[in-house]
């Protein structure tokens, strides 16, 4: 559990917040000039998931504690998770989820899709940096701070799990189907864990 008098490192967090943002500029511009998406949009999602983990994970970290980092303990958050709000479950990189046709992994993706959900987890990963930089989350509130995660990591999931689908196709899905992808987390890296928010490695 964290300390409650702890405030956390603005710096620390807004550099991988920061860190993040640029990764999802290349990864739309890889998307849109690359021929085979998929492979670029792992590689990418992946990246900027690495970024928010450590956002969390170092969020009372100044710039000695991560010096004395260990690179163990460095790899071991960059894969572990918190499981903001409390709904995310972990699925493999090729789940599918019955709203979704199976059939449609043999297309190309859907940029304007794909443009759409990340564009909306830049906009809360820009407000949630804006946050902790004026200070409003320097006190611990690990559930307040938390819920400025959750909209970021939802929208990459949907970039990643509707990413075949037009708009007007998903404006006719089942809005229950869509909750549930928004919290299916791919593994999108091999490792990958999903540990309650509380957990302080």
């Amino acid at each position: 559990m964290c300390d409650h008098n702890a405030i956390i490192d603005r710096y620390t967090v807004a550099h991988q917040l920061n860190e993040a943002l640029n990764a999802i500029e290349f990864m739309r511009k890889d998307v849109e000039n690359g021929e085979d998406a998929d492979p670029a949009m792992w590689i990418f999602l992946a990246s900027i998931l690495d970024n928010l983990c450590l956002a969390w994970h170092r969020r009372f970290y100044g710039p000695d504690d991560i010096r004395k980092e260990s690179q163990e303990d460095f790899e071991l958050k960059t894969v572990s998770v918190p499981n903001w709000g409390g709904r995310f479950q972990l699925v493999e990189i090729a789940a599918s989820h019955p709203a979704v046709d199976l059939q449609l992994s043999r297309q190309k993706i859907d940029q304007d899709t794909v443009f759409a959900y990340l564009h909306a987890a830049e906009d809360a990963l820009t407000n949630l940096l804006s946050k902790v930089e004026n200070g409003l989350f320097d006190s611990c509130g690990t559930m307040s701070l938390g819920s400025g995660f959750e909209p970021i990591l939802e929208n990459l999931c949907l970039a990643w799990h509707l990413r075949y689908l037009s708009c007007m196709e998903i404006s006719k899905m089942d809005p229950t189907a869509k909750m549930e992808l928004a919290s299916w987390l791919p593994r999108w890296q091999w490792n990958l864990r999903l540990i309650p928010a509380e957990e302080e490695l």
